[in-house]
């Protein structure tokens, strides 16, 4: 991603002689205000263009979060009751002390994460 870069006003160009006022100097500074207005409104329309991005993705990731967020509550109360605490209480015999040890405990019972990664 690009800096952003510090934008200050931007003062026309003096040379250190002045010109001479005739009819070419005009049309020349014409030619120049000319060239720098239409450089200025394409960036605008790309700046527009831009937004007009940004906001449909925005809409988009909203009703993405929307959609997940529906779907865990879902999957949440569809699940199994075999994560009920209930079903954690009952060990195997077998297992020594150190073996329960290294078990990785869920800090909730019943709650698990799953990850995923997306590209776009």
């Amino acid at each position: 991603m690009r800096s952003p870069i510090s934008r200050r006003i931007i003062q026309p160009k003096f040379s250190t002689m002045p010109r001479q006022k005739n009819q070419a100097t005009v049309y020349l500074e014409i030619y120049q205000l000319a060239v720098e207005k239409n450089r200025l409104q394409a960036e605008l329309q790309a700046i527009e263009k831009r937004k007009v991005n940004i906001s449909q993705r925005l809409e988009a990731i909203a009703e993405q979060i929307d959609f997940l967020e529906k779907s865990a509550h879902e999957i949440k109360s569809n699940s199994p009751e075999s994560e009920s605490p209930q079903a954690e209480t009952t060990q195997d015999p077998v297992q020594s002390p150190a073996e329960k040890k290294s078990e990785p405990k869920d800090p909730q019972p019943g709650y698990h994460l799953e990850t995923m990664t997306l590209d776009y």
